[in-house]
């Protein structure tokens, strides 16, 4: 069967792209098929269109996007190929810089010059390494105590050292700075406070590539700016999409737990209140508002115990001293409101931060399910 032709352009184009391109071709509220010999001459809207031609001739797609613009070099074009190959295929910085070498040996061996040359302006080269240098690495010792074997005397098995704990870190400031004017975020500041949400998570960056569940956990930061006081009660649709969350901070959840995050939590408080930034000849200074994380990292950055269940006489909610036991005979939030704490005090975290949580992480994590139905 013939390619079938645009009724509006008169250019032949493959089956399966035919409908959106009549769409894009030409804005008009009512459609006839392409295909000439079709049974059904009536005219289509747009998504009926593709309905009849999905059911009664070709499934449509929609042609993908080109990454090359005519108005730039061939290297240029060729480093935006790459990165969208990288980026949708998520390789490695090694493996971005493997393809590259196998790129120039086949033009080495087919003599194409141009496509060899056209490498040697690359960009991409040049952003990997810039990339890892503007990571910055804070080194702090902590005494840890292991315990070494079990003896009559407790003191002669306890064993204390220095170990040498590593956050990896970028610079705060510049990024708060390009993350504001490159989203065209200045409107929304309404004081000279910018105030921002941190989120702390452990995150397994390889459990696809490992059998052991607990290796290679590592503990990330990430932060949110507040765009409008209307968000202190609810969040913008706008703000909530993922590219307005930014990790700044990543630390290996063995090194985090030592301290239960708080070594963690203490220095990017730290790092976000030293910061003063200069927009447009205005200076704002930043304040945090909130640290959210789930259950269990609140409960260890509170030291409180981590027991989610119905069951305990011993108080561990980090927001009433209500027992375990007593959760199943208190439902109503007036009835809490005489149990709640007032003299929960964290170092580095606003009053009132242990009411916070990311209650659809805990949902999913399970916890949810043991307080229900224990």
């Amino acid at each position: 069967m013939n390619n079938p032709t645009c009724r509006y352009c008169n250019i032949k184009y493959d089956h399966e792209f035919i409908g959106y391109h009549m769409i894009n071709c030409q804005n008009e509220e009512y459609y006839n098929c392409p295909y000439f010999d079709c049974k059904q001459k009536k005219n289509f809207k747009k998504a009926n269109l593709i309905k009849h031609l999905n059911n009664k001739h070709f499934k449509q797609i929609t042609k993908p996007k080109s990454n090359i613009c005519l108005e730039n070099s061939v290297s240029q074009n060729i480093d935006q190929l790459l990165k969208k190959y990288a980026f949708d295929n998520k390789l490695s910085d090694k493996a971005i810089l493997s393809a590259i070498d196998l790129i120039e040996d086949i033009a080495k061996l087919t003599k194409s010059y141009n496509l060899f040359f056209s490498f040697i302006s690359f960009l991409i080269r040049k952003d990997i390494k810039e990339k890892n240098l503007k990571v910055i690495e804070n080194n702090e010792f902590v005494p840890v105590t292991y315990f070494a074997g079990r003896h009559s005397n407790p003191r002669s098995y306890i064993k204390t050292i220095r170990e040498e704990i590593k956050i990896m870190f970028i610079d705060i400031k510049s990024d708060l700075k390009n993350h504001i004017i490159q989203n065209n975020l200045i409107k929304y500041i309404y004081s000279d406070h910018i105030y921002v949400i941190l989120y702390l998570d452990d995150v397994n960056f390889f459990k696809d590539s490992t059998n052991v569940p607990k290796k290679g956990m590592i503990t990330n930061m990430a932060y949110r700016l507040i765009l409008s006081k209307k968000e202190f009660i609810k969040p913008l649709i706008t703000s909530s999409s993922y590219e307005y969350f930014r990790t700044f901070d990543l630390c290996l959840q063995k090194h985090s737990k030592l301290s239960m995050y708080e070594r963690e939590i203490r220095f990017a408080v730290k790092k976000f209140k030293d910061v003063q930034l200069n927009i447009l000849d205005k200076t704002f200074s930043v304040k945090v508002h909130a640290l959210i994380g789930d259950h269990v990292i609140l409960q260890d950055a509170y030291k409180r115990l981590k027991n989610f269940k119905c069951q305990g006489s011993t108080p561990v909610c980090r927001c009433c001293t209500l027992s375990p036991n007593e959760y199943i005979t208190t439902f109503l939030s007036e009835k809490v409101e005489k149990f709640l704490r007032t003299d929960v005090i964290h170092p580095d975290l606003n009053k009132g931060n242990e009411l916070y949580s990311d209650y659809f992480h805990d949902c999913a994590e399970g916890i949810f399910a043991d307080t229900i139905f224990a």
